[in-house]
C-alpha cells in the first residue's frame, strides 16, 4: 500500500521555486487541497475516527496529547528548508520559516520536541525525544516512532523519524546507515547540525521493506518569538459594512479608523490588525507586519506588500504573476467617500513567510469602500474537475469554485449566495439518507456550505457515475430580485466544461428571512464573517428557524 497520496499535487501545482525577497518569484500560494486530491489523508483523519479505529501507541511514546514531565519552552517559531515528492511532477519547495514549535527540557535530561516533522498533524502524533549527546549543548534524535497512520482501509502503520540520504540511482531518499538526527540546543534555541537531513519513513508491507514518506527536511532551527501583532486600541469603533476588493475577487472586512491610523482585519483567523498611517489624502502601509498565529494552517502569519507584473516562464510557456516584495503599500485616500485605492500593479498578502511570497490570500490592485448592496447577476461557477466514480472510495467527485462576485468582478453578499447542483441536466438532491452528516435533504446549497465530509466548499462528492454531464448555478437573492448564473457543466465522456445559458427552474416558496446569526461550535455568538467552521442560523419570516453547518475561508 503505496502512501505517496494526492496531497501533493495540490502543493505541486500551486508551489515553484523557492526565491527570497526582493527577487521574482512565481507565487506560491499556500495549499488548499480537495478531498479526492488528499482522499487517503481525508478518509484517514475523518472516516477512520467514525469507525473508531483504535489508536496505537507505541512502547515509550508520548502522544501530543500529553505533555512530558519537565520545563516547557513555548512560543517558539521554526523555519526550516525542506523538498517534497509529488509522484506526477517530482520535488518541489516546502521551506517554511513561520512554523510553530514546543520543546520541554525533560527532566530525565532529554528534551522533547513538537514541529520537527510539520507534515504529521499534531494531534496524531508524538513528542520527539532527543537525548542528551557527548558534545556540549548536543543532543540526539534517534530513530524512533513518530506517530500512527491511519489509512481509509482501517489499516494503520508506524511513522518513524529517521536520517536521510540522497540516493541518485533511484532519485528518492532513503534511510542512511547512521539513522541519528544531531542537534545543538543552547539558550532555548534548538539548531539541526549541518548534515542533517531527516525525515519520515515507514515499513512497506507489500515490498516487505522501508519506504520515504516523501519529505525530507534541514537546517531546522526553533527559537523564541519576539514578534508582536497590533491589536485594535481600546474604545475603537469597528466598521464591518467595507470591502476589500481585487482582481481576485472582494470580502466583506473590518476597519477602524483611529486619528492618523487605519486599522484593518481581512483574515479573522489570525488575531493581528494591520495598520496604515494617513498623511493628508495618502494612506501607507509597512510590508512586515506580524498577524500572529494563524489557526486555519497552524502557522504564523505576516501583512506582505509587494509591486507585480507578468513575467513569460520558459518552461511551461505562459504569463503568471510575478511579485516583488517592496517597502509599502500606498493607497489613495479620499475622506469624503472613504475610499482606499491603491495602484494597479500594488499588491498585498496575508503571507506565511517574511522572505518570499507563500500566501493565504492576495489582494492585487486592493481597494477598500463601504458596501452598498445592488441587484447583481452571480459570477459563473467554475469547474476545475471531476474525478470517475473510484470503486475503492465508492464515489465521484466535482472540484470547483464559486466566487462572491457578480460578472463585472464586484463584490457580492455571500449570505445571499445559493447554488444547484446538476447531475444529468437536472436538479440533484443530496438526501440525508445518503449524505448522512446532513439535517434535512438539499436541493439547493448555501453559499460556503460544508457537510464536514462529502460536501466541501470546493469539492462534492457523488455515490455513482453520472451518465452525460455534472454542473452548477450560483443563485443570488438579495434587493428583492432573484438573479441566476450561467449553468456550467462538465461533459462526461471528454472532460469539458460548457455553459448552458440560464436555466431558471421551479424552487420550493422561499420564505424571507427576519434574522440571521452565527455561532461557532461551542454555542458561542460569533460575527458572520468569522473563519472556520461557524453553525449559520436563519430565521424565516414564518417563525421557523434552518441551521448549516459553514466553512470560511
Amino acid at each position: 500500500m503505496k502512501k505517496f497520496t494526492l496531497i501533493w499535487t495540490v502543493a505541486l501545482l500551486l508551489a515553484a521555486t523557492n526565491v527570497f525577497a526582493q527577487q521574482i518569484t512565481r507565487e506560491q500560494r499556500r495549499p488548499v487541497a480537495t478531498r479526492q486530491q488528499q482522499k487517503v489523508l481525508h478518509a484517514n483523519l475523518q472516516h477512520s475516527q467514525k469507525a473508531k479505529a483504535p489508536r496505537l501507541a507505541p512502547e515509550g511514546a508520548i502522544s501530543t496529547e500529553d505533555t512530558p514531565e519537565g520545563k516547557l519552552v513555548d512560543g517558539l517559531i521554526a523555519s526550516y528548508n525542506g523538498i517534497a515528492y509529488s509522484w506526477l511532477g517530482g520535488f518541489y519547495d516546502s521551506s517554511s520559516e513561520g512554523s510553530v514549535a514546543k520543546i520541554v527540557e525533560g527532566t530525565d535530561g532529554n528534551l522533547y520536541i513538537q514541529g520537527l516533522t510539520p507534515t504529521l498533524y499534531d494531534d496524531d502524533y508524538f513528542w520527539i525525544k532527543a537525548e542528551k549527546g557527548e558534545g556540549e549543548n548536543e543532543y540526539i534524535v534517534h530513530k524512533q516512532v513518530a506517530g500512527i497512520y491511519y489509512y481509509y482501509t482501517g489499516d494503520t502503520e508506524e511513522d518513524y523519524v529517521t536520517r536521510l540520504e540522497y540516493d541518485e540511482e533511484s532519485g528518492y531518499y532513503n534511510e542512511a546507515e547512521d539513522t541519528d538526527i544531531k542537534f545543538t540546543y543552547k539558550d532555548g534555541v534548538l539548531t539541526s547540525a549541518e548534515d542533517a537531513e531527516y525525515g519520515i519513513v515507514y515499513y512497506d508491507t507489500e515490498d516487505e521493506e522501508w519506504a520515504w514518506d516523501g519529505s525530507v527536511y534541514w537546517n531546522f532551527k526553533a527559537e523564541p518569538l519576539t514578534e508582536t501583532y497590533a491589536e485594535l486600541p481600546e474604545g475603537a469603533v469597528v466598521e464591518d459594512d467595507f470591502v476589500l476588493q481585487s482582481t481576485d475577487g472582494g470580502k466583506k472586512v473590518q476597519v477602524a479608523f483611529v486619528g492618523d491610523k487605519v486599522y484593518v482585519q481581512s483574515y479573522s483567523t489570525v488575531p493581528g490588525w494591520y495598520v496604515g498611517t494617513i498623511d493628508g489624502n495618502k494612506v501607507t502601509f509597512a510590508n512586515g507586519q506580524f498577524l500572529g498565529f494563524d489557526s486555519y494552517y497552524g502557522s504564523y502569519e505576516w501583512f506582505t506588500t509587494a509591486t507585480v507584473h507578468e513575467e513569460w516562464d520558459e518552461e511551461y510557456e505562459e504569463y503568471y504573476t510575478a511579485s516583488t516584495i517592496s517597502d509599502n503599500i500606498v493607497f489613495d485616500y479620499d475622506a469624503t467617500a472613504r475610499t482606499l485605492t491603491a495602484a494597479e500593479d500594488a499588491a498585498m498578502f496575508v503571507n506565511g513567510s517574511k522572505q518570499r511570497i507563500y500566501y493565504a490570500e492576495r489582494y492585487i490592485a486592493p481597494k477598500f469602500f463601504p458596501f452598498v448592496e445592488v441587484p447583481a447577476v452571480p459570477a459563473d461557477p467554475v469547474i476545475s474537475a471531476f474525478w470517475d466514480y473510484d470503486e475503492d472510495y465508492e464515489s465521484a467527485e466535482l472540484d470547483f469554485s464559486i466566487s462572491a462576485t457578480d460578472v463585472d468582478g464586484n463584490y457580492i453578499n455571500p449570505d445571499k449566495l445559493s447554488y444547484q447542483v446538476y447531475v444529468d441536466d437536472e436538479v440533484f438532491t443530496f438526501e440525508k439518507d445518503e449524505y448522512e452528516d446532513l439535517e434535512s435533504d438539499l436541493s439547493e446549497l448555501p453559499y460556503g456550505f460544508s457537510d464536514g465530509y462529502w460536501i466541501g466548499t470546493t469539492y462534492l462528492g457523488l455515490f455513482f457515475q453520472p451518465a452525460k454531464n455534472v454542473g452548477l448555478q450560483t443563485i443570488y437573492r438579495g434587493a428583492d430580485v432573484e438573479k441566476r448564473s450561467n449553468l456550467v457543466l462538465w461533459d462526461i465522456e471528454s472532460g469539458e466544461t460548457y455553459t448552458a445559458g440560464v436555466k431558471a427552474v421551479p424552487t420550493q416558496q422561499v420564505l424571507s428571512v427576519a434574522a440571521e446569526a452565527y455561532y461557532d461550535l461551542a454555542g458561542r455568538r460569533v460575527q458572520a464573517n468569522t473563519k472556520g467552521f461557524v453553525v449559520k442560523t436563519l430565521t424565516l419570516a414564518d417563525g421557523s428557524k434552518k441551521t448549516y453547518k459553514v466553512v470560511r475561508k
